[in-house]
């Protein structure tokens, strides 16, 4: 019958393969329709059975696409076989209670009843228990499902964590430098005793390996971390880390302390999940705001994680290839986990530089590296297959080349890898002799080597010759590090070009088979460098030898290359835009920054730059390709935030280019030199410290009191970028070197607040005023001590500065000393007569708030640095409190950050426009920001180059906040505002906590004043 055939069907769907849920539905809906018209009393069956479809259904939702275990596989077959039998016997019932109605055709009839029958009554509650069970099975998977989501949606943010901390983890260079290692290569190191009593902890913590140049110093490092992760890969309480040092990175930033201990602390988080509390921490404090940890908070994350462990190891390589500052304050840092106690073992590897070798040379194990014959021979066996083959089927001459090289490199793993690279090229057995003869009996310096390596290069035809030359030139004389791509697209320009031709852009192993072992990639190819070093030092040696014409090539390059049609559109309009056309031509932001410094001159290098600078539109781009940068505090798109009306003219003073802007003064209309723009010709060439231009446009007439956008002079620009040459140049003008632009700042405050100790003291000795003031009150010294120079205060202390001269707030230079926790600028300052307790302002401020801020744990000094507070000035980088979280400002100390406030939030005075226009009578044209004002000034009343006398005299106090505008505790002065505002840079998830006194209501919060609001 139809029942039988539908009870079949079910049975077959709830026993098939897990996950045909959709037909399990269509059925037990079927099922439920033949209780349509059925007596009350089957009602509550009817329901259950549609309590059931609604489970199964959601079944198939949270099934769809999901595994299940062998263990849930099992138990939804048990419950799918209690359904099963439960549906037929629901069948049965149906068939018993339903007879067919012939005279209506084959139409069931249910029998009249006038209760719920026993046997539908047990039905009812075992299809109940059962949608329970299903209900429970389907929760508990759910669970499970949710449990895996959120681990997964953890290990995302561990991911990002930890590419945040560092994006490399030095991983790559150890499986480069491993492999080619040589097996049982380095054996002898590992076996000596210094290395073993090291490695066991007997003695000292520290293990010093110097070494001459190309000695395999790096080779030996990535043994000892190879054998470290070995030994110590199945015990979670041992971490292992390790650092790669390059002179390829020296000015990338790459390398500095701040960095390496990001990479320190990301390779010992490795395996680690869910990371700590502590890096989470660190990570939801800077990824939001852009912002870095500064070396404090990264510190006191590697305690933390090193502090779990039972014993910890650092490696260190190649030392002398960071700067020599980045070095030692990095040894510096460590110093805390050097102790005789420490659970850190440090290996650390070096040429004989003395200030290193002094750091690390009194406590540690010193075992110097040389090349072991052993070594050397072990790899110019595994590399004979390199040779001719006329060389290894004689092998008395391979074992000749062997000794000979191994004799010759005399421990120097790099000059054995020259010397073997020099015969490949040979053709004959007499060759082969002659030229080994030549290795033995030669110098033994690099410089051999290189000059063999280059005569190689020269006996190759002449495009091969010119090519590798050129190769080598490029890497060796441009201005930063080049990648791959940056290197193909140049070497693939040629004189006349209109576009990139991919069929003129050459191979990449070509290139290194024709730079015969001089020049290597990275594993992943992305980055092309010199083999050594010691490389660099040769060709920058000799470079007017090898690479005569490379300035003149590469300007010319560059310039081609910036001129090509596909710039002719100017500048992107969007990120995505311009991020497409750096795609497409990788070369482009090098070119566009750097032609000038390769420009020559000769003619037709001029005549390429002439013709580039006729062209309004390449300009442009090229100027957006100079000053786009992508950075966390961009707003909108970045690509947009480049200087506005950069013309030819702008271009040619910024680059320094002399002749050029000498050129285009003379031969110019007068609009180009008066287009309107953020900044003159003149601002800009001041800015970047060309004095040779900047005297041009003063012979030329310009005048030297011209303003920016912001207001500031050219003295003011180069005094803000330390530009000493062209601030003599200026002071030879006759320019007052104590000018106030027309924001408050005098050159000197500009020097000062930028830590320009040579500019500072240039301005001093031409009679620049040492207690000069901004807007606030403030003196170069108050600014030298809120940012910790106490060089440039102890300058400024020989001028005569006076220590004891206060803002409007009432600060001293002192207070700044004593909030920014600097001891020795502290004493100074004592020693030079500045007087504690001076807290009366001008503005009539004072409270006891103010003491507190100011001179709060001053005996203090001379306990140790950790009771001065978290504050350590030379670390810290601070956000601003009111600026958007998307997007705000990092400044170096509290009083850098506190400028910022007084001028873009909240200040002590207002600017207010008398002009008649703005005087209405009902509502004041008035800024709180002077910038504001000044721009208002000039674009609605056409008023210019404003002497600062005008600003000062508009100026009108302002009452200070009412409350704290971050917690809402009432305020009683500027000081107390100062405080909370302190407070909440310092710990900015906490309220303040303000001592009670006079005016303080901590239950009556205010709202602030309208005028701090605006």
């Amino acid at each position: 019958t139809h029942f039988d055939i539908l009870t079949a069907t079910l049975i077959m769907s709830f026993g098939f393969s897990i996950g045909d849920f959709i037909t399990a539905i269509g059925l037990v809906n079927q099922l439920r329709k033949d209780f349509a018209g059925a007596p009350s009393q089957f009602k509550a069956l009817s329901d259950e059975l549609r309590n059931l479809e609604i489970v199964v259904r959601d079944m198939d939702v949270d099934q769809h696409n999901k595994s299940l275990s062998t263990e849930q596989r099992s138990e939804l077959e048990e419950i799918a076989k209690a359904c099963r039998d439960l549906l037929a016997e629901i069948q049965n019932l149906i068939s018993r209670y339903c007879e067919i109605n012939r005279s209506h055709g084959i139409r069931k009839t249910w029998k009249r009843l006038r209760w719920e029958p026993e046997d539908a009554r047990d039905l009812r509650n075992r299809l109940s228990s059962n949608i329970t069970t299903l209900n429970a099975f389907n929760g508990r998977h759910t669970r499970d499902n949710v449990s895996t989501l959120l681990k997964h949606k953890s290990n995302q943010k561990d991911r990002m964590c930890l590419d945040w901390l560092s994006p490399t983890t030095h991983a790559e260079r150890q499986s480069e430098y491993i492999r080619l290692r040589e097996p049982g290569t380095g054996e002898w190191f590992l076996q000596s005793h210094e290395f073993q009593s090291w490695n066991q902890g007997i003695g000292r913590r520290t293990m010093f390996c110097p070494g001459i140049p190309g000695a395999g110093k790096t080779i030996l490092s990535s043994v000892v971390i190879d054998e470290l992760e070995a030994r110590y890969c199945d015990d979670p309480q041992v971490g292992v880390a390790y650092i790669y040092c390059s002179f390829q990175n020296i000015n990338d930033g790459s390398q500095k302390p701040e960095r390496l201990l990001s990479v320190i602390i990301r390779q010992l988080l490795c395996g680690i999940s869910p990371l700590p509390t502590v890096v989470q921490r660190l990570y939801d404090k800077h990824e939001a705001k852009g912002t870095r940890p500064i070396t404090a908070e990264l510190l006191s994350v590697l305690s933390c994680i090193t502090s779990s462990l039972r014993l910890w190891f650092l490696v260190l390589d190649a030392l002398d290839e960071c700067t020599l500052t980045d070095t030692l304050r990095f040894l510096d840092i460590l110093a805390s986990f050097r102790t005789s106690d420490s659970n850190m073992r440090l290996f650390a590897t070096s040429r004989f530089i003395p200030e290193i070798m002094t750091k690390l040379h009194t406590d540690a194990v010193v075992k110097e590296i040389r090349g072991q014959k052993s070594d050397i021979t072990r790899y110019l066996e595994a590399s004979m297959d390199e040779l001719p083959s006329f060389v290894t089927r004689n092998p008395d001459l391979v074992q000749e080349i062997i000794v000979g090289i191994t004799d010759a490199a005399d421990g120097m793993f790099l000059l054995a890898r020259l010397s073997l690279s020099s015969l490949k090229g040979r053709s004959t057995v007499r060759d082969i002799r002659s030229h080994l003869k030549g290795l033995i009996d030669g110098s033994k310096s690099y410089d051999k080597a290189y000059d063999n390596a280059m005569q190689r290069i020269d006996s190759q035809n002449t495009d091969q010759k010119n090519l590798a030359r050129e190769v080598l030139s490029w890497i060796t004389c441009a201005r930063r590090p080049l990648t791959t791509a940056e290197l193909l697209h140049a070497l693939a320009v040629d004189l006349g070009d209109s576009n990139i031709d991919e069929e003129n852009i050459p191979d990449l192993d070509f290139i290194l088979f024709l730079c015969v072992g001089l020049v290597v990639v990275t594993g992943d190819r992305t980055a092309i460098r010199l083999v050594h070093y010691t490389t660099q030092e040769y060709f920058e040696r000799t470079s007017s030898r090898w690479f005569p014409d490379a300035d003149k090539t590469m300007a010319a390059t560059c310039l081609t290359y910036i001129s090509f049609e596909a710039f002719q559109s100017g500048i992107c309009l969007t990120d995505s835009e311009f991020e497409a056309r750096l795609d497409n031509y990788p070369f482009y932001c090098y070119a566009a920054k750097h032609w000038a410094h390769h420009i020559s001159e000769e003619t037709a290098t001029q005549d390429l730059a002439m013709n580039f600078l006729r062209s309004p539109p390449k300009v442009e781009g090229s100027v957006q390709a100079i000053f786009a940068i992508k950075a966390p505090s961009n707003k909108g798109d970045y690509c947009r935030q480049i200087p506005k009306g950069f013309t030819r003219l702008h271009l040619a003073a910024y680059l320094g280019l002399a002749d050029i802007v000498r050129y285009l003064i003379h031969t110019s209309d007068l609009s180009l030199q008066t287009t309107p723009s953020d900044r003159s010709p003149l601002g800009w060439a001041a800015y970047a410290g060309h004095a040779s231009v900047v005297d041009i446009f003063l012979g030329s007439g310009h005048d030297p009191y011209e303003v920016d956008v912001n207001g500031r002079t050219p003295m003011s620009l180069a005094a803000y970028k330390g530009q000493t040459s062209v601030i003599v140049l200026l002071i030879s003008y006759q320019v007052d070197p104590s000018y106030h632009d027309v924001d408050g700042q005098s050159p000197l405050l500009q020097a000062v607040d930028q830590g320009h100790r040579e500019a500072t003291r240039v301005l001093l000795e031409n009679n620049a005023a040492p207690d000069c003031r901004d807007s606030d009150g403030q003196t170069p010294l108050m600014y030298a001590a809120s940012n910790g120079w106490t060089e440039i205060a102890q300058l400024l202390l020989t001028k005569s500065a006076d220590p004891n001269l206060q803002d409007i707030y009432g600060r001293s230079a002192l207070g700044w000393a004593v909030e920014t926790a600097n001891s020795a600028l502290t004493k100074i300052l004592l020693d030079h007569g500045a007087r504690v307790g001076l807290h009366n302002s001008p503005a009539s401020i004072s409270s006891r708030y103010d003491v507190a801020f100011l001179f709060h744990d001053i005996h203090a000094f001379e306990a140790p640095r950790q009771h001065m507070g978290r504050i350590q000035h030379k670390e810290h980088r601070l956000n601003c409190p009111f600026c958007p979280s998307d997007g705000r400002p990092v400044y170096p100390a509290f009083g850098s950050l506190k400028r910022h406030i007084g001028v873009h939030h909240f200040t002590a005075g207002c600017y207010v426009c008398t002009e008649l226009s703005c005087m209405n009578g009902i509502k004041r044209t008035s800024f709180l920001r002077r910038d504001r004002f000044i721009q208002h000034l000039a674009s609605i009343h056409g008023q210019f180059n404003l002497p600062p006398e005008y600003t000062h005299q508009r100026r009108e106090s302002m009452p200070h906040p009412q409350c704290c505008p971050v917690c809402k505790v009432s305020l009683s002065s500027w000081g107390a505002f100062w405080y909370c505002v302190k407070h909440h840079v310092y710990n900015p998830s906490s309220l303040c906590q303000l001592d009670q006194g006079p005016g303080f209501d901590e239950t009556k919060p205010q709202e602030p004043s309208s005028i701090d609001a605006k």
